[in-house]
């Protein structure tokens, strides 16, 4: 293996490492709140678990999203290297804030979750989100862009914006809810709206007549 390429491998094994750790630090903080959560319903281990997840799932999801934009300005291969990596993370921490719902709120009570949706309209946008994540999730492998081709894999991962959108809409709903402002939204959606901001701009084109402009220059220097 070429040292770039294992530069990179292990530079992704960092990142999953560091994806995984802090649902690890989560569970033992649970636990010292009530040994027993997966079976009690206790709210403290509720809130800090649908928290937590939450926070991580937008993290990595927001760091996926910056990945292109960044590889484009700085014309460095290796943003866009780990941008599945990072992407695989932030569906496994969406997963993971579902998983907390579904097994330490609802007890796996299907019903009582259809009824809390009906009830709290915010778990829905949250549910569609996972959902748009999930055919990104799938063919996030090398396998699945070769038989789906470049362009229609570009145009169906596009879907994670939408994604991101219906996370900072159920977050908006979820503050309307139970906080009553909207603080935490708009700490969500400032990044996701900049992210957005920055495909439209040509970032490539830039950075590359920025470059020649300081070539130039260089060139003019006595």
């Amino acid at each position: 293996m070429k040292p770039r390429a294992l530069a990179v491998s292990l530079l992704k094994l960092a990142l999953c490492v560091q994806g995984v750790l802090p649902a690890i630090t989560l569970y033992q903080r649970l636990a010292r709140i009530d040994r027993h959560f997966i079976v009690d319903y206790d709210y403290r281990v509720l809130a800090l678990g649908i928290a937590e997840t939450g926070v991580w799932a937008f993290i990595f999801l927001f760091a996926a999203l910056a990945c292109t934009p960044l590889a484009r300005i700085t014309g460095f291969r290796w943003p866009n290297e780990l941008r599945r990596t990072l992407g695989l993370l932030a569906f496994f921490w969406c997963c993971l804030h579902f998983v907390v719902y579904l097994v330490i709120g609802q007890k796996l009570n299907w019903t009582y979750a259809l009824e809390d949706a009906w009830l709290r309209k915010s778990r829905i946008p949250g549910w569609l989100s996972l959902l748009l994540l999930v055919p990104l999730a799938i063919t996030s492998t090398d396998g699945m862009i070769r038989r789906l081709g470049g362009k229609r894999w570009k145009n169906l991962h596009r879907l994670v914006y939408a994604s991101a959108a219906f996370a900072v809409l159920h977050l908006a709903w979820v503050d309307y809810d139970y906080r009553g402002g909207y603080a935490r939204t708009k700490r969500a959606l400032i990044p996701l709206l900049i992210l957005l901001g920055l495909r439209l701009v040509p970032l490539t084109a830039l950075r590359k007549k920025l470059e020649s402009s300081r070539s130039t220059r260089s060139s003019l220097d006595p």
